[in-house]
């Protein structure tokens, strides 16, 4: 059969999940600070928790993805 049908690279759980992490906190920084200030109640409070909330998605999922198993 060869190559085809295989999977081009086996991951395990904590780097998908880690992966998970990282492009959920990108998302996360992007569009709730977008829609808050197209709602009119974006305020530095709540941008600044969404930045605290998204760097640690990002770093944890950054630990995650560099672990071997969970």
């Amino acid at each position: 059969m060869g190559t085809i049908g295989r999977v081009a690279e086996h991951r395990e759980k904590s780097q998908m999940l880690g992966d998970f992490l990282r492009e959920i906190s990108v998302l996360t920084l992007v569009f709730f600070p977008l829609e808050t200030y197209l709602r009119g109640t974006l305020d530095w409070s709540t941008f600044m928790l969404t930045v605290i909330f998204a760097g640690a998605f990002l770093f944890y999922g950054m630990i995650l993805e560099g672990k071997e198993g969970l």
